[in-house]
């Protein structure tokens, strides 16, 4: 089976049909395929409770009997439902495995598959993963019971909590974070279990070219690689041999990066890795290593220290094994070592001695760097962190000299990049707020799915652009609710196909997701854009002057030379030159897609020579990038007074050069995260001066601007400076400079409006 790229459209569905949904209560549809707005409403209003009550679901761990939050790169993966097919095992994103391959239980394929009767011999070794692995036999037994209650569709769930979770946590986090093409490589593959479940993935959220190569010495398991290809429709290189040093090498000299290598090779991982030549490939192509287990060599970190012999025995991991201190002295003996220091796992204090000798040294110790793990649980008096210090001395050996720095706390928010959480007091009275407007429920309806489209935008173009594969700007009309789905609201029941008179009547066959894009806009936020981008560009472009530097420092942006920028082009180049670490990611992510719009004139959702030149010409002579982009007099409902708008605005840019870039930037990520927070919440911007106009005089005041900030923006870094960026988001938020804000000037600043009426 040679690797061949897979068509890029996602689905939905594993038969290909379109999704079918719940209708929510009332009439969803008339003839013409639209919603009245009752229905509408009620869809979006449905959605933002869904969103809430699944915001953090929990996944199980069988051997403490517990339940802990899922980790975030599973809460991306869309639940979606999936034929029941007799024998066919269907695992999450819809892979489907013949059911005998995990769920053999004394080898009886009967009680998977009704149509074979009786015992069978075991066909796929003696392994017994539907024995071994919690989350196998209870997928396994999800499938009988789907299938005994003679459902038509099943529903795979998020796993539960084993040994092979992070594994797939680690899996899914390649997949992800793929840019381009996906290569990924499983040596001892089985039945290609890790690999295809990361294509699974792939062709579901981040849809790409991909080759995959397995690797796998058994004849019945390669036979089992070809059932699970066949049934998927998925290209896989096969390699029926054993994994070794060449062969791996031989593979890897065809490619040009690695982003998922997966070895599960029974004990020979060790030799496998102590060739240079593989570790020297290791370090120049590899993204990610998952390493599997088996060898006692490598196989150290899954087991845990105890104090007494008496409680020796299985790890309560689920895997591994408990060892004392005459363990830890025979490995240490045997392997020529003076102390074995562990990590991985929590310690209240950050550090602890875990085993001694008989005089008393320590021989073995853990060491835990996270404080209020997890996720700030037991703020303020969780666990300590903690990190230990070795250095070499001229006597002694380099173990003696450790020693373990003293242990702190930090916050679970400090430092991080994190989005703003509204408070459930705060959005209680943004609905009811909302409830007192006389706003109609489709103009509701409307503005919430603004908000949420608005704040998406740099996703869904990475996603559109990954899809189109041709770089026209133009795709199939199909690709809008899928990508609405991939990236606006990850849930199969809402019906984006409903939606799509609504958000993309212009469009009959094929829609132009730039044009899509740029249809939404914020006027505050424009008013930021030209001093700021123009800056971003020159921070990059250091020296240019005249239009020859420009063109000569475009070949170094267009690092892969096909004449155009992408967003996934340009996001590295400004990561590294514009932002730094404690940029928060989404105010990273909405400066660089609306850098990359400014200068889009054309709206393909590409940068071409042609258009980067003009931009930066336009701002080395002092010119606006934005104006020629568009004019916010087209947005609906921009309100009175524009002429008066028009000279303030003068005014306000000679004003913000009295303001550094990062406090124009600080501005404008303080505008983005007032709108996400709306995002989150039933109340549109209209509601916020409701909200913030705590005395109700018809006015917003300086203290009740700074309260409302402090409440809508809790947890973002930016709020560490507010001092800095407040006064300029406050004069541009008063345009008329009266000292107090109207409903309109609020309702301006914070709205998400659109070029083209709906």
């Amino acid at each position: 089976m040679d690797s061949q790229p897979l068509s890029t459209s996602p689905r939905v569905d594993v038969d290909g049909s379109r999704p079918r949904f719940v209708e929510p209560p009332g009439t969803l549809a008339t003839q013409c395929g639209q919603l009245d707005t009752t229905a509408l409403l009620h869809i979006v209003e449905l959605l933002l409770a869904c969103q809430q009550s699944r915001a953090e679901p929990f996944a199980l761990n069988p051997i403490d009997g517990k339940a802990y939050p899922h980790h975030p790169v599973l809460l991306r993966v869309p639940l979606g439902s999936y034929p029941s097919e007799p024998g066919v095992l269907t695992e999450l994103n819809g892979l489907k495995v013949p059911a005998h391959f995990d769920c053999e239980s004394r080898c009886n394929v009967s009680q998977w598959n009704p149509k074979k009767n009786g015992p069978m011999s075991c066909p796929f070794g003696n392994y017994r993963y539907y024995l071994e692995l919690p989350s196998r036999w209870h997928a396994c037994h999800m499938h009988e019971a789907f299938l005994r209650s003679k459902f038509t569709h099943v529903q795979p769930q998020l796993p539960l909590i084993d040994e092979e979770y992070f594994e797939l946590v680690a899996v899914y986090q390649s997949v992800l974070r793929a840019c381009g093409s996906f290569h990924a490589m499983e040596l001892g593959a089985r039945w290609g279990t890790w690999g295809f479940r990361s294509v699974a993935l792939l062709r579901l959220l981040n849809p790409m070219p991909y080759q995959l190569f397995l690797v796998e010495s058994h004849r019945v398991h390669c036979a089992g690689i070809h059932m699970v290809a066949k049934l998927n429709g998925m290209d896989a290189t096969l390699k029926c041999a054993p994994a070794d040093a060449d062969l791996f090498l031989s593979i890897m000299s065809r490619l040009p990066h690695l982003d998922l290598l997966h070895i599960d090779i029974q004990r020979e991982e060790l030799q496998l890795l102590s060739d240079s030549r593989v570790r020297a490939v290791l370090n120049k192509k590899v993204y990610r290593i998952i390493l599997g287990t088996h060898g006692e060599d490598v196989d150290l970190f899954a087991q845990d220290p105890v104090s007494k012999p008496s409680q020796r025995g299985p790890s309560k991991r689920g895997a591994g094994a408990f060892f004392d201190s005459k363990v830890t002295q025979e490995f240490l003996k045997v392997n020529k070592l003076k102390v074995l220091l562990r990590s991985h796992e929590k310690r209240s204090d950050g550090f602890s001695v875990e085993h001694q000798n008989g005089k008393g040294h320590m021989i073995a110790a853990t060491v835990f760097s996270a404080s209020n793990y997890p996720r700030g649980a037991g703020e303020p008096m969780g666990n300590k962190a903690a990190v230990v210090v070795m250095e070499p001395k001229d006597a002694g050996s380099l173990a003696s000299s450790l020693v373990s720095w003293p242990a702190w706390r930090v916050g679970f928010t400090d430092g991080m990049n994190t989005n703003t959480k509204v408070s459930e007091e705060m959005k209680n009275k943004f609905q009811e707020a909302q409830a007192a407007l006389t706003l109609g429920p489709r103009a509701r309806a409307l503005a919430k799915l603004r908000e949420l489209t608005y704040c998406a935008r740099p996703m869904l173009l990475g996603y559109w652009q990954a899809i189109d594969t041709e770089a026209s700007g133009v795709l199939a009309k199909e690709h809008w609710a899928r990508g609405m789905r991939a990236c606006v609201i990850a849930d199969d029941d809402f019906p984006w196909e409903w939606l799509e008179p609504y958000m993309l009547k212009t469009y009959v066959d094929e829609f132009n997701y730039a044009v899509f894009l740029g249809q939404y806009g914020n006027s505050l936020a424009r008013k930021l854009a030209s001093r700021f981008y123009g800056g971003s560009m020159m921070s990059i472009l250091p020296g240019v002057k005249t239009k020859a530097d420009i063109e000569a420092a475009w070949n170094t942006v267009d690092r892969n030379g096909d004449g155009r920028l992408s967003y996934q082009e340009l996001r590295p180049i400004l990561r590294a030159g514009v932002f730094n670490d404690e940029t928060d990611k989404s105010t990273m992510e909405d400066h660089i897609y609306s850098l990359l719009c400014i200068m889009d004139r054309d709206k393909t959702g590409f940068v071409d020579r042609e258009e980067f030149v003009g931009s930066i010409m336009r701002f080395l002579h002092g010119e606006s990038l934005v104006e020629t982009s568009f004019s916010m007099e087209s947005f609906e409902g921009a309100g009175p007074a524009t002429q008066s708008r028009k000279s303030g605005h003068t005014l306000l840019e000679e004003e913000m050069n009295h303001w550094t870039d990062e406090e124009i930037s600080q501005c404008l990520a303080s505008t983005q995260g007032v709108i996400r927070a709306l995002s989150t919440t039933t109340g549109c911007a209209s509601a916020v001066f409701q909200v913030l106009d705590e005395d109700s005089d018809g006015a917003i005041d300086r203290d009740e601007f700074r309260k409302g900030l402090r409440q809508l923006l809790a947890g973002l870094p930016i709020m560490r400076n507010m001092s800095k960026w407040e006064p300029l988001l406050w004069k541009l938020v008063d345009e008329d400079g009266s000292g107090l804000v109207s409903p309109h000037e609020m309702n301006l600043a914070f709205s998400v409006r659109e070029t083209l009426s709906i």
